[in-house]
């Protein structure tokens, strides 16, 4: 160690920071993006309280759980908090708002569509071996 040169070290120097800056510029942007996507899923899980209240609040909480640990472990690479923690929407609330009936009836309306036509299916087959048994003579 003694024997190396001063320039040698401090090129050596140099690099190791050049590194340790793209490891936390990588970091940085790697836990922006996820709470990026986090906040993302929180606003999908807000739209559709009226049919699923519960799991709704769930996952809000649990997004600003997470997002909170996020901001906790950003906090040694200077990187200032700038999100704000989602909110609970209560179901009252959900059920005055247009927008949340509009998507609990798009979540309904292929249920309801596959209802009517699996009664309908067994209706024709009911039919269809009704009218069988007719020619039959039975």
């Amino acid at each position: 160690m003694l024997d190396t040169a001063p320039s040698s070290l401090d090129g050596h120097r140099l690099g190791i920071a050049a590194a340790m800056q793209k490891r936390r510029l990588r970091i940085v942007s790697t836990t922006t993006h996820l709470l990026t996507r986090l906040d993302k899923a929180g606003a999908v899980a807000q739209t559709n309280v009226v049919l699923h209240a519960r799991p709704a609040r769930a996952v809000v909480d649990s997004i600003n759980t997470v997002g909170d640990s996020i901001e906790d472990f950003q906090v040694p690479f200077a990187v200032e908090a700038h999100r704000q923690a989602l909110t609970n929407t209560r179901w009252r609330d959900a059920v005055r708002d247009p927008q949340q009936l509009r998507n609990a009836a798009a979540d309904v309306t292929p249920l309801a569509v596959g209802a009517v036509g699996t009664v309908a299916a067994v209706g024709a087959a009911l039919n269809a071996m009704n009218k069988l048994g007719s020619s039959d003579g039975k």
